[in-house]
């Protein structure tokens, strides 16, 4: 009879620990009885000591997605410290997301008037040239621009050359008259993409870093 507290590690512990290495400007960290730890911890460890400890990834339903998109290099945090997840992400980082994943490159000296200088200027030419993005009417690319879910479902689309021919309605608000019609279909039954609990998908609405990296492991290689 009585209260006890049992003190056990996971991934989370480990992950608050090693935040407290640079709080406190420590030597290290160390570990014990090797062996008993689930895999996900060193994936912790891996980007710890790249310097990419994301504080805000911590109760994120896309936490262990965006560990790894980080290890495979698809995508990068805001700073050292903070991933963003619930921000939205933009064409010049959908662009470079791209051409990471299908490692494109570009010898193209054509340039948006608005992407001349951009961090991302190389990525959106090379992902530009292999046809998956196209400028505005205006002649610009509007980097800084956050991409739709039905925009992303149509990059991704484009990426693995999905099937997008007549295919069964799964959501309720994406109608077979909707231009994004068979990108999204074909996607959702194909598991990489999800809808909403009222069975909506939200074609129009932003998505979200975090978003993107669960889409990126639901790909298959």
């Amino acid at each position: 009879a009585g209260d006890y507290v049992i003190w056990y590690e996971n991934s989370n512990s480990i992950k608050e620990k090693l935040a407290l290495v640079d709080k406190y400007d420590l030597k290290g960290a160390g570990n014990w009885s090797s062996g008993q730890e689930t895999r996900d911890v060193w994936d912790y460890y891996d980007l710890w000591l790249n310097s990419k400890y994301f504080e805000d990834i911590y109760n994120h339903f896309a936490k262990d997605d965006i560990i790894q998109v980080v290890k495979n290099g698809y995508m990068v945090g805001t700073s050292n410290t903070h991933f963003s997840p619930d921000n939205g992400l933009t064409r010049a980082q959908a662009a470079t997301i791209a051409s990471r994943v299908l490692a494109l490159s570009s010898s193209s000296s054509r340039a948006f008037p608005d992407t001349a200088g951009h961090w991302a200027e190389k990525e959106i030419a090379a992902a530009t040239d292999a046809g998956f993005f196209e400028g505005y009417p205006d002649g610009t690319f509007q980097p800084d621009r956050y991409m739709t879910r039905e925009e992303m479902a149509s990059l991704l689309s484009r990426m693995i050359q999905a099937d997008t021919a007549r295919k069964v309605p799964v959501f309720s608000d994406v109608s077979e008259d909707r231009w994004s019609y068979g990108e999204i279909t074909a996607l959702a039954q194909a598991g990489i993409l999800n809808g909403y609990e009222d069975n909506t998908f939200r074609p129009e609405q932003t998505l979200t870093r975090g978003e993107m990296a669960a889409l990126l492991e639901r790909i298959p290689e």
